[in-house]
């Protein structure tokens, strides 16, 4: 008995060791660029939309807070959705911040646990991801009249497991990103202003939206 509690203990702690550095039978497959930008898609696309939709609001795009639910709102959150190829994500955390007449500043901690949460890029890699990623995001409004500006700064930080169903490959690897966003909207001219993006790194892969066209609308 005490040789097999030896061996399961031994398989537990090789399981674990391995998934520390990401490794499989035969080693971890080597993930593509559009792997890469597939998983930032993901990450942005089932997640930002959600968190932006809680700490906007109607003042951010009405030009003004106009009663107290409009000024802000802070405390937890906690929301689980579907990604859209199958599986789900757990989107919770806290956010705190003012919001007055002429704009507000919104701080936001969430954390995101994804469970074989699919979805296709717009170059058409299927990804899913199983993990959990941490995200800081400071969100700063301010209205002029008709225009309104957003600024979104914050971070993605955290470990999945990815898998492309489509070509059999998977691994284990680490997200390490920088959100870096200035919007200006013109709601007179109807036209919008976007500079920045998202840098870092996914799975030692260098990633960078800022050259992608119609990458916000990939993020939304």
């Amino acid at each position: 008995m005490k040789r097999k509690r030896r061996i399961e203990k031994a398989a537990v702690t090789g399981t674990l060791a391995c998934l520390a550095v990401a490794c499989e039978s035969g080693g971890p497959d080597a993930i593509t660029e559009e792997d890469a930008m597939a998983i930032v898609e993901l990450v942005g696309n089932v997640t930002i939309g959600p968190l932006v939709g809680l700490s906007v609001g109607a003042a951010d795009l009405g030009g003004g807070a106009t009663n107290d639910r409009d000024r802000g709102r802070s405390g937890e959150f906690d929301r689980e959705r579907e990604c859209p190829g199958g599986g789900t994500v757990r989107i919770s955390g806290t956010m705190s911040g003012e919001r007055g007449e002429d704009g507000g500043t919104r701080e936001m901690r969430v954390t995101t646990e994804f469970d074989h949460c699919t979805r296709t890029s717009r170059d058409g890699v299927t990804m899913s991801l199983t993990g959990t990623v941490e995200k800081e995001l400071t969100k700063t409004v301010t209205y002029a009249d008709n225009v309104v500006s957003i600024s979104m700064d914050g971070t993605w930080t955290g470990s999945v497991a990815w898998e492309n169903p489509d070509d059999g490959t998977s691994g284990v690897c680490e997200i390490d990103v920088t959100i870096d966003i200035d919007m200006v909207i013109d709601r007179e001219n109807r036209t919008r202003e976007v500079e920045g993006g998202v840098t870092g790194t996914v799975c030692g892969m260098e990633v960078d939206t800022k050259n992608r066209r119609g990458w916000l609308r990939l993020l939304f």
